[in-house]
């Protein structure tokens, strides 16, 4: 999956939130991962209004994650797997691994440009 594309959305939907405000298949290594992910914040903004991230992680390792801003929903599907730090993602031709760690039902995916918290 290209995660920097879903950054670059959700960044750009972070970015006119505030300014509007004003302000592969799973392995055994997988830590629990499979669910509903929902995007809560990026680089500590809270995900305004109207625009979000979801992400499933299903237990037969495929994925799908959807981006919605402005009313209009983009998706991506693949497979994904994971060893105790790193989440790789195939999806759209390509593959992409990001670290992350899970504490009960908070997901921290961390980028180069930024770092992303989930809730299950």
């Amino acid at each position: 999956m290209k995660w920097m594309k879903w950054i670059g959305v959700l960044a750009v939907m972070v970015a006119v939130g505030l300014a509007a405000s004003g302000c592969g298949g799973s392995d055994d290594g997988d830590g629990g991962l499979a669910g509903t992910w929902v995007a809560q914040s990026f680089n500590g903004m809270a995900i305004p209004a109207g625009t979000g991230m979801t992400m499933v992680l299903n237990d037969n390792g495929t994925y799908v994650v959807n981006a919605t801003t402005g009313g209009s929903t983009q998706s991506e599907a693949g497979t994904w797997s994971a060893t105790d730090t790193i989440l790789t993602t195939v999806g759209g031709g390509s593959a992409d691994s990001v670290t992350y760690s899970l504490s009960g039902n908070t997901l921290t995916i961390i980028e180069p440009d930024g770092i992303w918290v989930f809730n299950r």
